[in-house]
């Protein structure tokens, strides 16, 4: 037995969980640096604005060095992504539910959007227009972050794709298409809502959508 295990064992020193691989260890700080940064700055958001709100005011809060910062985000503007991501999730977690359901699809979407956008609302109307606009202009940033999570777009596409299969959306219509029309339609209502935030968010989002996804049914 190693010299080192050995002590451990002796004086009844913990062992790493199940001995874990310390590659696994590392994984799971790196995944707690990432949500303390984004965590943080949401916070931050909260209370000074985007604007007002420096990478150091979110290194400073998060307890780590802006190499630390570099090392996870090129730019302050991808914590936004990061925030649609996880966003994106809890959207995927509303729909496994929703699919198992005899819903048809106009009301599955709907419900889909209510729930997006009542998570949403928490937010200040002003960063959810900085959010909406970051995911419009910065798609191909959005699609480097996207790797292993769940996304609106893999969401509105399953829909898409249960609606065809039980013959309520039109087969000649190409799902990958008709989900970049509706995720475009999605972020631009909520941009122009965070500008005059007077209306109700969900009606805001749902018409547009609603109007799309109409002319799309068989």
């Amino acid at each position: 037995m190693p010299f080192r295990r050995c002590v451990r064992h002796a004086v009844g020193m913990p062992r790493r969980p199940a001995d874990r691989p310390l590659s696994v260890l590392q994984q799971e700080r790196s995944r707690d640096t990432r949500r303390r940064l984004v965590t943080h700055a949401a916070r931050l958001w909260a209370v000074k604005g985007f604007e007002a709100t420096s990478i150091t005011d979110i290194t400073d809060a998060a307890g780590v060095s802006k190499a630390t910062f570099y090392s996870y985000f090129r730019r302050k503007e991808d914590l936004l992504l990061e925030l649609t991501l996880a966003t994106s999730g809890r959207m995927a977690d509303d729909w496994r539910l929703i699919e198992t359901t005899d819903i048809d699809t106009l009301a599955a979407l709907e419900a889909l959007v209510h729930s997006l956008t009542r998570r949403a609302e928490r937010t200040r109307p002003e960063l959810l227009t900085r959010i909406a606009v970051e995911g419009l202009m910065s798609i191909n940033r959005y699609r480097e972050m996207r790797t292993g999570y769940d996304t609106v777009g893999a969401t509105l596409h399953a829909v898409v794709e249960r609606g065809q299969a039980r013959g309520e959306i039109r087969s000649d219509r190409d799902p990958a298409v008709l989900v970049d029309i509706l995720n475009i339609n999605m972020l631009t209502a909520i941009a122009r809502w965070g500008v005059n935030p007077e209306a109700d968010l969900a009606d805001a989002v749902w018409q547009p959508l609603q109007l799309i996804l109409e002319g799309s049914l068989a």
